[in-house]
């Protein structure tokens, strides 16, 4: 959770500093603008501040913001002393069912492609062990055309088989993997 802290000098005396606590604050989310590397969003808050010096925190901003685009308007005559922001640690973000749902989605999603990438490489050591055993006839076998023609036809079915299911096997891979981009 990150937390904008933002310091409001007014003419009074020094002393108050420590005794007042920061001003929780929430904001509302008026404008978002979208670019290719980053995004700016524009928040409002009417805040009521006591002559003096005011802390006040906003939470629930993005963790991503920068520094130096921090930008305040509508101060009239306030002045601030100082803007800082601290990532919360400690303090648990609630999250929405939406949220948890995409979560939950995206999680299945990796599982199947998970199970499917783990399918197509069993398949793929099927076909290696069958193009590495080609050898059927040795010295202590006497194998006859007949069965010669036998085994290679089990050998070419098969392969053709196993290949054909690796190839559908990867383009639901790669179905899956534009979906878990999507949810992403």
């Amino acid at each position: 959770m990150l937390s904008l802290l933002l310091f409001y000098l007014f003419f009074s005396n020094p002393k108050s500093i420590a005794s007042e606590k920061p001003l929780a604050q929430n904001s509302k989310i008026e404008k978002v603008t979208v670019f290719l590397q980053g995004a700016t969003v524009e928040r409002s808050s009417s805040i009521s501040i006591q002559s003096g010096v005011n802390e006040l925190v906003f939470d629930n901003l993005s963790p991503d913001i920068l520094e130096n685009s921090i930008q305040l308007r509508g101060l009239d005559d306030a002045s601030i002393l100082s803007i800082a922001f601290n990532l919360d640690y400690l303090d648990k973000k609630t999250v929405s069912a939406e949220y948890e749902s995409l979560k939950t989605d995206l999680d299945q999603l990796l599982y199947e492609k998970n199970s499917i990438q783990n399918t197509i490489e069993g398949y793929e050591r099927e076909l290696k062990l069958l193009s590495e055993n080609q050898r059927i006839n040795s010295d202590n076998t006497d194998l006859s055309l007949e069965k010669v023609k036998q085994i290679s036809a089990y050998y070419r079915q098969r392969s053709t088989e196993i290949q054909n299911i690796i190839y559908k096997q990867k383009r639901e891979v790669q179905d899956l993997d534009r979906k878990i981009n999507d949810y992403r």
